[in-house]
């Protein structure tokens, strides 16, 4: 029992159930990817970016960065209304390090509305590893009610 709640875990922490569905109540719902990154990254490196499309119903929800390879994320309150959304999360090489960035926009008879943005994490992995290794990030939404 306890090795089919572990794999459970590690599936919903990769972002590989749940994909299309709509967040429920009381459940949180992620948008991750693993991808190899440079220990040492550069300007001029591709950005990679995730998307989905997520029904969310009104409340308010907790919304944050994820790097499953190393703690410090960054988390913001905010008040959703019931709509579906598209949201994004891009992980941006720079000159030594990355930059995660996570967007949420309301969509409306099929026209988006200005997305709001999680504040910009940047993220310093040259002391965690001596080489190049994936990665797991994206963002999370987690409702309070």
């Amino acid at each position: 029992m306890k090795l089919r709640s572990a794999v459970a875990s590690i599936l919903i922490a990769a972002g590989l159930v749940g994909v299309a569905s709509p967040a429920n109540a009381a459940a949180t719902a992620y948008l991750t990817k693993s991808t190899k990154l440079a220990r040492i990254p550069a300007e001029g490196m591709a950005t990679a970016c995730i998307s989905r499309q997520i029904q969310l119903a009104s409340g308010t929800y907790s919304w944050g960065h994820v790097m499953l390879n190393q703690e410090g994320y960054q988390e913001r309150s905010i008040y959703l209304t019931a709509a579906n959304y598209n949201w994004k999360e891009c992980i941006d090489p720079r000159s030594g390090y990355y930059t995660l960035t996570g967007s949420l926009q309301v969509i409306v008879d099929s026209d988006p509305l200005p997305a709001a943005h999680l504040e910009p994490l940047d993220i310093d992995i040259r002391g965690m590893s001596d080489e190049d290794q994936n990665w797991t990030w994206g963002s999370y939404i987690n409702p309070k009610f």
